[in-house]
């Protein structure tokens, strides 16, 4: 698995809308592909003739359509990055997870799964007692994220 970006960190609220729309579209393809292979067939010319005699003719091929192969490459392929952002996803909870500041974490879960504007963070911080601007709010979220997504990308 390919580590989690401080970038892609960040976006991990992103991650699970990705994944449903991919499926989607592995659950349109598969339903084409359930038809079964489309047939395809051509004319071409053909030579037929014994010795130094040559006759010309048409002849008929037929075959399977290759757009049945291809999407049967690009359901693999989609499955495949889906199992992958999985992973990254599963990585970044448990990365969150791991954090012992109890504060940071419900920041972490709020800003990076949850996808929430700073603002409305802050608000609802207040709401509770706790006086955290916005960009308070973000330079904690950019430190943790650089200090813990940056070292762990680095160990592998």
């Amino acid at each position: 698995m390919e580590p989690l970006t401080p970038r892609e960190f960040r976006k991990l609220y992103a991650i699970p809308y990705d994944i449903e729309k991919r499926q989607r579209r592995i659950e349109q393809l598969e339903a084409i592909q359930a038809e079964g292979p489309q047939s395809a067939s051509d004319v071409v010319k053909s030579s037929s003739g014994e010795g130094n005699a040559c006759i010309l003719s048409h002849a008929t091929v037929t075959g399977t359509d290759i757009s049945f192969t291809r999407r049967e490459n690009e359901i693999k392929r989609l499955k495949r990055t889906n199992v992958q952002q999985r992973k990254k996803y599963m990585y970044g909870l448990s990365l969150i997870e791991s954090c012992d500041d109890c504060e940071m974490r419900a920041l972490l879960t709020a800003v990076c799964t949850e996808g929430k504007k700073l603002q409305i963070v802050a608000v609802e911080l207040m709401e509770k007692g706790m006086d955290v601007g916005p960009e308070a709010i973000r330079s904690r979220v950019d430190r943790w994220i650089k200090k813990n997504v940056m070292e762990t990308d680095d160990k592998k």
